[in-house]
């Protein structure tokens, strides 16, 4: 009867025991699972913030070049005075260029010159046979892109004999564009005058004409002599 009870503890311990093995077993596998499954979803998390992050940074950057150069009034427009769309231009060319007289005109905007940046002004700008700027963007300092930064409003271009277009740009006190609102295009064909032929240069008020000879007046005439025999018969 003693060794009967004996087995049949030894045969639960051993189940409680195995039974203890195989949790421990599938716990295991469990925690073994688990693992790569955490890690998976860390990596997803992280993923996903630098993704967040680059997006952040990238329309930030497209904001700061699309940033404008500041407000602009919905009336407010450029404009040429006296040069209209289709106009034909002469002028004496010097060293194979002809001067062109331009004025430039703006509303709704203060003309200012460059340097602090100024909300509701800014200064023009003249394109010469190239495209208006984005605005926003700086517009260029070159041969095409003319400057006038001083404030002016008028000027002399000195352009080649030929068809022109010219684009009026206006932009900040840092050279920053308004873009396509505050800018306006006039095409032009430029015609060098011929030059005037040797001995025919016109009159000019600067030469006075020559003057008329002054009337001499002729010297009195002599009293005649007597006659020495009407003389002696006295």
């Amino acid at each position: 009867m003693l060794r009967l009870n004996t087995r049949l503890w030894t045969h639960s311990a051993g189940s409680l025991a195995l039974a203890g093995l195989l949790s421990l077993g599938v716990a295991g596998c469990g925690k073994k699972d688990a693992a790569p499954a955490a890690q998976g979803a860390e990596a997803k998390a992280a993923g996903d913030k630098g993704a967040k992050t680059a997006d952040k940074k990238g329309a930030e950057g497209k904001a700061k070049a699309d940033a404008p150069a500041g407000k602009v009034p919905a009336d407010a427009k450029v404009f040429f005075k006296t040069l209209k769309d289709g106009a034909v231009v002469e002028g004496m060319a010097k060293d194979g260029l002809v001067p062109v007289h331009v004025e430039m005109g703006v509303t709704g905007m203060r003309v200012e010159p460059a340097g602090a940046i100024v909300e509701g002004s800014g200064h023009h700008h003249i394109i010469v046979d190239a495209s208006a700027t984005k605005v926003g963007m700086p517009v260029k300092k070159d041969a095409q892109h003319i400057h006038f930064g001083k404030g002016q409003t008028a000027a002399d271009l000195h352009l080649k004999p030929g068809a022109h277009t010219l684009t009026l740009q206006f932009a900040n006190g840092a050279h920053l564009s308004y873009g396509p609102q505050l800018a306006a295009s006039v095409k032009i064909t430029v015609k060098a005058m011929p030059a005037a032929a040797t001995g025919d240069k016109p009159a000019s008020a600067d030469v006075p004409a020559a003057a008329p000879a002054a009337k001499v007046a002729p010297p009195p005439a002599k009293p005649a002599e007597p006659d020495p025999a009407a003389k002696a018969a006295k």
